[in-house]
C-alpha cells in the first residue's frame, strides 16, 4: 500500500508543472513521510483535478453555461450601462488553478500554512481554470466589468495581478476586492452592488455565491438551501467543481475530530 501512495505522490510531482528541481528531490519521499495525517485524504482529489479529462469538462461546461446565460441577459436588456453591469468572480480555483501548490503539499508532508500559501502565490505561476479566459473576454467584449471578490489577503494583490496578466487578463487593482480582515464575502458583494447591477456571480465555494453558505450550518443544511436555489444554478450562479478543499470538507474534518478513534467519518453513508 505505501508503494502505491508513493507511487501516486510520483504521479502529483510529475503534473505539478511549478515544482523546482528541488522539489523533485528523493529524500522528501521516506519511509514515514505518507502516513495518514489528512493530507493523503487530498490526494485523490488533487490528482483528479490535475489529470481527468472530466474535471475540464466540468469546467467548461460550468463556463459556456454562463456564456449563454451572460448572452440571453444581454439581449434582454438593450442597455447595459444604467446601471453599469458587472459579474463577480471568485478567484482561486474559479479563475486560477491552485493544484500545485495542494500537491506540493502532499509531495512533502505538510499541511496548509499561510507562509507556504504566500510562497506559492508569490510565484504567480497558477494556471488558469479552463474557461475562464473565453468567459472574462466574452464579458468584457460586451461592456460587463468583471469584479472579483477572493479571500486572498490585501498583501497578495501585486502578485495576483501579476499572475493574471501573465495569463492574459487584463485586470486593474480596483477589480480586485481581497480580505483585509474577515473572509466573510456579504459586505464586499453589498459594495459592489451600490455601484453595479450584478447579473451572475462565479466560484467554486457556494459561500462565493450567497449569504445563506456563509453560516456556519452543517453540510445537509447547505444541501437543502440549494435545493431551494435550484433554478438558479447554471444561470445567475455558476459553479465551478472543486473536490481539493471547501467548507464541505472543513464540516468533515470537525465530525472526524469528534469521533472517539479520530479517524471515522460519521458524515459517510453506505447502503446497508
Amino acid at each position: 500500500m505505501k508503494n502505491q501512495i508513493l507511487t501516486l505522490a510520483a504521479i502529483l510531482l510529475f503534473f505539478a508543472s511549478c515544482s523546482s528541481p528541488q522539489q523533485l528531490s528523493s529524500n522528501k519521499t521516506t519511509s514515514n513521510q505518507h502516513q495518514d495525517n489528512g493530507l493523503n485524504s487530498s490526494l485523490n482529489a488533487v490528482l483528479w483535478q490535475q489529470n481527468a479529462a472530466e474535471y475540464d469538462a466540468l469546467c467548461y461546461q460550468a463556463y459556456n453555461a454562463a456564456i449563454d446565460f451572460l448572452g440571453k441577459t444581454i439581449a434582454g436588456n438593450t442597455d447595459m450601462t444604467v446601471p453599469p453591469t458587472a459579474v463577480i468572480m471568485d478567484l482561486d480555483e474559479t479563475v486560477l488553478n491552485n493544484s500545485p501548490y495542494y500537491a506540493q503539499l502532499i509531495i512533502s508532508n505538510e499541511k496548509y500554512s499561510l507562509k507556504s500559501w504566500h510562497k506559492w502565490v508569490e510565484l504567480s505561476k497558477a494556471n488558469l481554470v479552463p474557461g475562464a479566459k473565453e468567459f472574462i473576454d466574452f464579458a468584457r467584449s460586451n461592456d460587463i466589468k468583471v469584479i472579483y471578490i477572493s479571500n486572498r489577503s490585501i498583501d497578495m494583490l501585486e502578485p495576483t495581478m501579476r499572475n493574471l496578466q501573465s495569463k492574459g487578463i487584463d485586470v486593474n487593482p480596483e477589480d480586485i476586492i481581497l480580505k483585509h480582515e474577515i473572509s466573510e464575502k456579504l459586505r464586499r458583494r453589498e459594495m459592489v452592488s451600490e455601484a453595479y447591477n450584478i447579473v451572475m456571480l462565479v466560484g467554486d465555494n457556494l459561500a462565493d455565491l450567497n449569504t445563506e453558505f456563509e453560516k456556519n450550518l452543517e453540510n445537509e443544511e447547505h444541501k437543502r438551501a440549494v435545493y431551494g436555489m435550484a433554478s438558479h444554478f447554471g444561470r445567475k450562479l455558476i459553479v465551478l467543481p472543486n473536490a481539493m478543499y471547501g467548507g464541505w470538507y472543513d464540516k468533515i474534518e470537525e465530525q472526524r475530530s469528534k469521533a472517539d478513534d479520530g479517524v471515522t467519518n460519521p458524515s459517510l453513508k453506505g447502503y446497508y
